[in-house]
């Protein structure tokens, strides 16, 4: 129920989404365009969003907006994802340029981290998608995944090839989530279909580790349901069934992010 809860919040926050948003410091003033929205999160008692011209709050409760730009220390603008860390009470925004943001919501302190940013062996270091596991940063990027240690604030270990396919491949999307066996592991959207590996496994650098669900393809989002499965694709959502994904029939169309607790 949770993930209609949050469907519903985010229709009615496009309707307080204003054009532009004003903010000033002394006399340096930011004008931003926040209409474009690029990612959503759910803290509970507000909806953040990562939009073109910066991050903005919406709270449910009173329709109070809060905004954060550069002027108030953001990276930069038009970030790409945003995620909520309830542990710490903090925003996780990742950018084009594999930036990552940690925003605390109680300071307004934002923290900059450039690890991705630097991994110059790939020419496209972008970040699409963050979640939050506990310590661990889960972020899909543009070559794979980077797992960022939240209490360490660096990064703890990256996989970059997933089966057969080659290496440095974007990563959609990705969760923690019991495999077809019980065990617990990573699943990962990829456009060449889904794959995914036991968290027990001795090194996931090694792409035999991953077995590859090909059945589908062009996967860019993935989430679940109680125990099941579910992904999105540029035709519709589907749901892991015992024998093969079953079509949910959600829309007649591109299903870009699938949310849930």
């Amino acid at each position: 129920m949770r993930i209609f809860a949050f469907l519903k919040k985010c229709l009615l926050l496009l309707g307080f989404i204003t054009p532009h948003t004003f903010a000033q410091i002394g006399s340096w003033q930011a004008h931003t365009a926040m209409r474009q929205i690029n990612d959503l999160a759910d803290a509970g008692t507000e909806i953040w969003a990562a939009t073109q011209g910066g991050v903005f709050g919406y709270s449910v409760s009173t329709g109070e907006i809060r905004r954060i730009t550069t002027i108030e220390g953001l990276h930069a603008l038009n970030p790409n994802a945003i995620a909520y860390d309830d542990r710490r009470k903090a925003l996780w925004i990742g950018y084009e340029d594999g930036a990552l943001d940690r925003y605390d919501l109680s300071s307004k302190n934002v923290h900059t981290f450039r690890d991705i940013a630097r991994a110059t062996q790939f020419t496209d270091r972008s970040i699409g998608r963050i979640k939050i596991h506990g310590d661990s940063i889960l972020v899909a990027t543009a070559f794979g995944i980077v797992i960022f240690d939240a209490q360490k604030n660096e990064i703890r270990d990256s996989y970059t090839q997933f089966g057969s396919l080659s290496s440095g491949l974007r990563v959609y999307d990705m969760m923690i989530h019991p495999l077809p066996d019980g065990k617990n592991g990573f699943w990962v959207a990829l456009e060449r279909g889904v794959a995914y590996a036991p968290m027990s496994s001795a090194n996931l650098r090694e792409p035999f580790q991953w077995t590859l669900d090909q059945r589908l393809q062009n996967v860019n989002s993935i989430g679940k349901l109680g125990s099941t499965v579910f992904i999105g694709t540029k035709m519709d959502g589907y749901a892991l069934g015992a024998n093969d994904w079953e079509r949910q029939g959600f829309i007649s169309g591109e299903v870009r992010k699938i949310t849930y607790s």
